[in-house]
């Protein structure tokens, strides 16, 4: 007999072997249940059963498990509820001017260099058009400082209402006052307004503080690109005494340098000799702290769901799961605003909003399906203690 042969007929004979193990191991356990006690031959899940019930017998799926306890939360309007919104800040001067002849001819005479500080109405250059004795000046049309210098003298330039793209000779900046630019995701826009608080700090600078000021005016329209809404500040970048001088100055001509004829804030955490620094052209952050969400119902992050790409929240209500497909308001990860839709597997009409009466699930740990027996445990939150951050 050869190996591989005989190595054939050991492994058949050990296939029939366990073969006939299993057939007479369920033969023995008939035999068991037979004639051995129900008490000492249980099934492990056997003391949960209703020996009374016969549904599970007939295979009904609603008898095999007790009712879902599950961790239910009620809407809540808190009108001490802020959320922070967080995004990057946009510093620019308050005006910035460009400065181009207005005639053509050479530069006879140019006197502030980069950094100079001009004010209004001051001479900046004098121009000497071809053939003439006379020189004509270019003023200044603001108060400011020169941020770039472009032409020297002896430099011919041209008139920039005859010839387009022409370089302007410098740059005006009217940095005093800055204005910072902060644009609001689309989710948070319609609960911005005005005069709201607002922060802002140098993220580049080792501990840099929050400077405090509020909103001085909200963008009518949103942007095309990524539907966000423009907010900004305009704020003075210098001392306490410098702005008490330029306010004084500026109400007796009824503010009419500043736009829409408004003074600009002061830092409201700083005093004395303290200034904000802001430098324009860096990035900061900015932070706007939403403080009108108490007109709309909130609920933790943790009820949204999203099944096929839709969010819905799950409710119990009359003893059973409901799912309710909901439009997200905005939604900052730990609490959000989500309006609920009409859900054709509720036999409730739901209203425009939550009324704060609604039982909705916040519990994760189990794969909710609509239908399914559920008893709602309601627990206490307390939204009052928190502020949220946009991350």
């Amino acid at each position: 007999m050869t190996t591989r042969l005989r190595d054939k007929l050991l492994a058949m004979l050990l296939i029939a072997i366990a073969s006939l193990s299993a057939w007479w191991s369920g033969k023995l356990e008939g035999v068991w249940q037979r004639f051995i006690p129900d008490r000492l031959y249980a099934d492990p899940t056997a003391s949960h059963r209703n020996p009374n019930d016969q549904s599970e017998l007939n295979g009904n799926p609603a008898a095999q498990s007790s009712p879902l306890q599950l961790r239910t939360v009620h809407p809540v309007r808190d009108t001490n509820q802020i959320v922070v919104v967080s995004q990057p800040a946009e510093v620019a001067p308050y005006y910035l001017v460009q400065i181009y002849a207005d005639t053509a001819g050479t530069i006879e005479r140019i006197e502030p260099d980069l950094g100079d500080e001009v004010d209004r109405e001051q001479t900046i250059a004098e121009i000497r058009e071809p053939g003439s004795s006379t020189t004509t000046p270019i003023r200044s049309p603001i108060d400011g400082v020169i941020v770039s210098r472009s032409v020297d003298p002896g430099t011919f330039v041209a008139n920039a209402s005859v010839i387009p793209n022409a370089t302007p000779i410098v740059t005006i900046a009217k940095l005093d006052t800055v204005t910072i630019t902060m644009n609001v995701p689309d989710m948070f826009a319609p609960y911005v307004k005005e005069g709201m608080v607002a922060k802002i700090r140098n993220t580049n600078a080792t501990k840099s503080p929050w400077i405090e000021s509020k909103l001085t005016r909200i963008s009518p329209v949103a942007r095309v690109g990524d539907r966000t809404l423009a907010v900004e500040i305009d704020l003075f970048n210098q001392t306490r005494s410098e702005y008490d001088e330029l306010m004084t100055d500026a109400k007796k001509t009824g503010f009419e340098e500043y736009k829409s004829r408004r003074a600009p804030d002061f830092p409201q955490n700083l005093s004395g000799e303290q200034t904000a620094g802001f430098t324009p052209g860096l990035i900061y952050e900015m932070q706007v702290h939403i403080d009108s969400l108490g007109q709309v119902p909130l609920l933790p992050s943790q009820c949204l769901t999203r099944r096929s790409g839709k969010p819905y929240v799950f409710l119990v209500e009359n003893g059973s799961v409901v799912q309710v497909p909901v439009l997200v308001q905005f939604d900052n990860g730990s609490l959000c605003y989500a309006k609920p839709m009409r859900d054709i597997n509720s036999s409730q009409q739901l209203s425009d909003d939550w009324d704060g009466t609604e039982e909705v699930i916040f519990d994760s740990r189990y794969d909710l399906q609509p239908g399914k027996s559920a008893v709602a445990n309601p627990i206490e939150r307390d939204v009052k203690s928190k502020k949220s951050r946009n991350p």
